[in-house]
């Protein structure tokens, strides 16, 4: 018996012994060799996609941004007005737009008397042809180009367009009124008058003055 335990003793501890291995070299490089080409794949399509979204973005800014130039009251250096300022509008365009190379040639400016109605010119137009409720419309247009890295893949270059418009204010005449602190309680606030917006459509006079009439305090 004792000869017995002896021997199961000895057996067991040269199990304890036994190195497992679990693979060879060629194998780790043969797996690695597999996977790597799909996580190369997952690492260029999230870089792609915030690619096409930076542009998607810039492009839609610079063509908001163009618009508010235009929109906005005053004058430049010049003393022309802004939203006949053209070169003004397409540099407020461009400070965004340019990070995805849009230059002067993909930026489009033209007026119209609001939806519906054909477009009363292109920039620059004279003064005589803009009133009070027209609209600057600025059009943006982005190229895509995708890294010439994985040409398997197959993504080809495409266009991104966006268009932005804004109401004008211009000739808006303020009827007199008593000076903001000069009057008691029952003082109240210039209030505007002598709109000229009888050549306008109705849904743009209502529109025109909600926005811009000024009621009594």
């Amino acid at each position: 018996m004792s000869e017995r335990k002896t021997r199961g003793k000895i057996f067991w501890l040269n199990l304890r012994d036994i190195k497992v291995t679990r693979g060879s070299p060629g194998q780790s490089l043969l797996e690695f060799a597999l996977v790597f080409p799909i996580i190369l794949l997952i690492i260029f399509g999230i870089i792609e996609f915030s690619r096409v979204l930076f542009t998607y973005v810039a492009v839609s800014m610079a063509s908001r941004e163009g618009a508010r130039y235009g929109a906005s009251v005053g004058v430049n250096g010049a003393g022309t007005e802004r939203y006949r300022d053209c070169a003004g509008v397409r540099a407020a365009a461009r400070r965004i737009g340019g990070m995805v190379g849009v230059q002067d040639a993909d930026i489009t400016i033209y007026y119209d008397h609001g939806p519906g109605f054909a477009q009363i010119g292109a920039c620059p137009v004279s003064a005589n042809q803009i009133s009070l409720g027209d609209r600057i419309v600025v059009e943006v247009h982005g190229a895509y180009s995708p890294i010439p890295v994985l040409p398997l893949v197959g993504l080809r270059p495409f266009q991104m367009n966006s268009i932005s418009k804004r109401t004008i204010i211009k000739n808006i005449e303020i009827a007199n009124g008593p000076t903001p602190g000069s009057g008691g309680p029952n003082q109240r606030s210039p209030r505007l008058a002598n709109l000229p917006l009888q050549h306008k459509p109705s849904h743009l006079r209502t529109q025109i003055h909600r926005l811009l009439l000024l009621r009594p305090l």
